[in-house]
């Protein structure tokens, strides 16, 4: 294997990575990395970093976008590329995307497609590699990952998809590094908790919750534990992925369509759910977009 990447200026908070890069001009971005969200920056950034905004077509919508960030070496972080030119950022109100405020934007599936990265959650770094040639044996465990193609096996979305096995049964995810759980006070009261209420989260959807529940009456739920939604949280004891099983995992119920209608249709088949920061806490995981696969390597 032969690998050279960047180690990018981020923070690791509640098993969340927050990319801060800096402009030229010495301010301070802090972009959510999301596998499973959109690209955008927040009115609010896009005027602090001195951004040139112009009117243009979003998603086949007519919206804001902005100039994109010239960031400082040793502060950056490697731009939003769409057809191998770098693009414009959409400028979007973060209340549409439940964005706690001290972050200035997200940076999606668009921004991570196209290229190798690290998302260590054993020490917290994340890294974009520059140089990357994988061999069969590339140490560390092997899935292939699911993306939605057309007919001439081109990718449309680079939403990723991942199998997981949980309670003898395999269940299709999102790949979702940005999967957040905005925890009301009765959620950090009944977790025993300390730090910040927005913790890395995963996600089920509510028929297969409620099996959980029927099957394992002794599994820990705790009611009302989403500030936003009042949606419970259930703590599942083991969670096999790319054949190793690690746990407790905490997953956060949401409405069936959540995932079977809207999410799925940018994905390669039906989903039930995301894999988040609570699932990926045990593990390093390279993600290899131009291969479509990831390598996980569990911790001690």
């Amino acid at each position: 294997m032969v690998e050279k990447g960047n180690i990018l200026p981020a923070l690791f908070i509640e098993n969340r990575f927050i990319v801060q890069p800096k402009t030229c001009d010495g301010i301070t971005i802090r972009f959510l990395t999301d596998t499973g969200g959109g690209c955008f920056i927040t009115p609010a950034a896009a005027k602090k970093a001195i951004l040139s905004i112009s009117e243009g077509n979003i998603d086949g919508s007519r919206g804001w976008l902005a100039e994109p960030p010239r960031f400082k070496d040793g502060d950056w972080i490697p731009p939003l590329m769409i057809k191998g030119e770098p693009a414009k950022f959409p400028v979007i109100d973060p209340n549409q995307f439940y964005l706690e405020k001290d972050l200035d934007g997200m940076l999606g599936q668009a921004w991570f497609a196209n290229r190798v990265w690290t998302f260590d959650y054993l020490t917290g770094k994340m890294i974009y590699h520059t140089l990357w040639e994988s061999e069969n044996n590339i140490g560390g465990h092997r899935v292939q990952l699911g993306f939605q193609k057309d007919s001439s096996n081109y990718r449309i979305t680079n939403f990723p998809r991942i199998e997981a096995t949980i309670d003898g049964e395999t269940i299709d995810f999102l790949f979702d590094t940005g999967a957040t759980l905005n925890l009301s006070d009765k959620g950090i009261k009944e977790l025993n908790k300390e730090g910040s209420q927005f913790v890395g989260t995963s996600f089920i959807t509510q028929s297969i919750f409620k099996k959980w529940i029927t099957r394992h009456p002794n599994w820990r739920v705790i009611e009302n534990a989403e500030n936003t939604t009042g949606l419970p949280i259930i703590e599942v004891p083991e969670v096999s992925i790319a054949g190793l099983t690690v746990g407790p995992v905490w997953f956060t119920m949401r409405p069936d369509y959540n995932f079977h209608k809207y999410m799925s249709q940018w994905m390669d088949k039906q989903i039930d759910g995301a894999l988040g920061g609570s699932a990926f806490q045990f593990f390093r995981i390279t993600v290899d977009y131009p291969d479509g696969a990831a390598y996980f390597i569990r911790g001690d």
